[in-house]
């Protein structure tokens, strides 16, 4: 993924990703989604697919400052299973985000 994104058609984001749980609040197109700001992500706990909001960046557990989210956006797909920063967050941390 690159460093920015947008979010424009959040009207029907409910019944096309068939959503059984919403954040409080209007989801509202961003056309300039960038590293650190809440979006929206649907995950699945088991139960159905829930929109929560997160904050954009994976923060390492290893990590002493939470500002290294901001550069932790990118993973290459060749080593992605390899590096411990980003082999457990794909194994069991995973959601999908509307873009």
């Amino acid at each position: 993924m690159c460093g920015r994104f947008t979010l424009t058609n959040t009207k029907n984001i409910k019944t096309r990703f068939n959503l059984r749980k919403l954040p409080d609040g209007e989801i509202k197109p961003n056309y300039n989604a960038a590293p650190s700001q809440t979006m929206p992500v649907i995950t699945n706990h088991g139960d159905g697919n829930e929109l929560e909001l997160m904050r954009w960046g994976l923060i390492p557990v290893w990590a002493k400052d939470a500002g290294i989210g901001y550069k932790m956006i990118n993973a290459k797909a060749e080593t992605l299973l390899e590096k411990p920063t980003w082999k457990r967050p794909f194994k069991s941390q995973r959601c999908l985000v509307p873009a």
